[in-house]
């Protein structure tokens, strides 16, 4: 295997790599999470505290429609759109351009 064949398996394994990281934190960001602050506590605890802050997961998110899953169900009324009444379309012909007299 030549050096270039080296170099472009090596290119396409960390975008393959990058890729399917960024499909787990869409698809499941719950266990992403979780995965992550398990990383983050693992580099603590060998004496990369610097980089174990770094990876430790943002902390904002922790409400009822973060999708956590927890079920919390305390947020009692939130105003949510489905709550509205429902109201009708109401179809409008289109304006017709006016007629210039040629």
């Amino acid at each position: 295997m030549s050096m270039n064949e080296l170099l472009q398996w090596g290119l396409v394994s960390l975008v393959l790599a990058w890729s399917l990281l960024q499909l787990v934190r869409k698809l499941l960001p719950g266990t992403s999470r979780a995965w992550q602050g398990l990383l983050a506590d693992t580099a603590t605890r060998r004496g990369w505290a610097r980089f174990g802050r770094w990876l430790q997961p943002a902390g904002g998110g922790a409400g009822c429609d973060s999708g956590c899953g927890s079920g919390c169900d305390s947020c009692g009324d939130s105003g949510s759109p489905s709550d509205a009444p429902a109201t009708p379309v109401q179809w409008r012909p289109a304006a017709r351009p006016e007629k210039t007299g040629r």
